[in-house]
């Protein structure tokens, strides 16, 4: 019975680490989705402001029931993403149009 009690013990470590990193990993995704949001509102161009935010908002409620392992890769991803939004965002700044009568 004593031979089976420090596997018990060690089974409740690794769902306690599990638990942690979920819940660093949710973090991450917040705060991910919160600074591609924020880059996403530099755009002058109304159309591809919205374009992006609509896009981001619906890349993470599709990849909102994504498995653990997948989580990683997405998350590669969506940093690439955010560089990129950050690049397309400095460039669009750099030719400025006139703004439309929704703006």
């Amino acid at each position: 019975i004593d031979n089976h009690k420090p596997h018990i013990e060690i089974s409740i470590q690794k769902v306690d680490i599990y638990i942690y990193n979920s819940k660093m990993a949710n973090r991450e995704v917040i705060r991910l989705y919160r600074q591609m949001q924020r880059e996403a509102r530099r755009f002058s161009s109304f159309n591809f402001r919205e374009y992006t935010i609509r896009r981001i908002r619906d890349g993470f409620k599709d990849n909102v029931s994504a498995s653990p392992s997948d989580q990683k890769s997405l998350l590669l991803s969506a940093r690439s993403h955010l560089d990129l939004i950050r690049r397309q965002a400095v460039i669009n700044s750099m030719f400025h149009t006139r703004d439309l009568v929704i703006e």
